[in-house]
Order: C-alpha cells, then sequence, then structure tokens
C-alpha cells in the first residue's frame, strides 16, 4: 500500500504467495478484498473501524480476536479460468459488495460469496 501523493510504501500485505489478480476496499472502507487466480485463494482483510487507521505504523490489518492470521482464506477453484491473461483479469475479474461485510467475487459467469 503506497501514499499516491509522496509515493511512500506505507504497509506490505502478506498472504499471498503469488501474484495478485484484484482488490477491493469495502464501501465503508474497513474491509479489504484480495485474489489470487493462481493461487485460487480470496482473503478478506479488516482493516480496522476506518481506512486511516489501516496505515498507523506496527498495526497491521486485524482479523478476530485470535490475532493468529491478518486475514480470513477462502480456497476455491475456477479450473482454466484460473489461467486468463492479465488484460483479461480486467474484463472478467471483479468484486461486488452487497453490504459492508459481504463481498462477491465475479470470474466470469462463476459468483463466489463471502464474508469479511
Amino acid at each position: 500500500m503506497y501514499d499516491l501523493k509522496t509515493a511512500t510504501r506505507l504497509y506490505v500485505l502478506e498472504g499471498h504467495k503469488k501474484r495478485v489478480t484484484a482488490i477491493s476496499f469495502s464501501p465503508d472502507g474497513r474491509r479489504l478484498a484480495t485474489v489470487s487466480l493462481e493461487e485460487s485463494v480470496v482473503m478478506g482483510w479488516k482493516v480496522g473501524s476506518s481506512f486511516s487507521s489501516f496505515f498507523h505504523p506496527g498495526a497491521p490489518p486485524w482479523q478476530g480476536s485470535s490475532g493468529s492470521d491478518p486475514f480470513k482464506k477462502l480456497e476455491f477453484n475456477v479450473g482454466d479460468e484460473a489461467h486468463m491473461t492479465i488484460a483479461s483479469t480486467l474484463d472478467w475479474v471483479a468484486f461486488e459488495w452487497p453490504n459492508e461485510r459481504t463481498v462477491r467475487l465475479k470470474i466470469r459467469d462463476s459468483v463466489l460469496t463471502f464474508s469479511t
């Protein structure tokens, strides 16, 4: 995550092992969804009570009270769709937020819905 005004790196999200295909913040800015088609993994991150709390030094995103991982992880299988080109992902991969805690991941004709 970068501050675009200063080009300063604010935080590195560590969770995916391969290239991230798409990301999306929830409408209230409290959650972040990321997906890697190469891994067949979607992750939900809580980023705090507000978008700005995400960037407090030494305060990584958190998920629940256990403190184990800063994200929820969901594995999926979309077959050959996982091997689309980067250009195709711009047309065929998208997140939708029906509400602040629920996100839908659309990959062509497939739809995955999960709670963050």
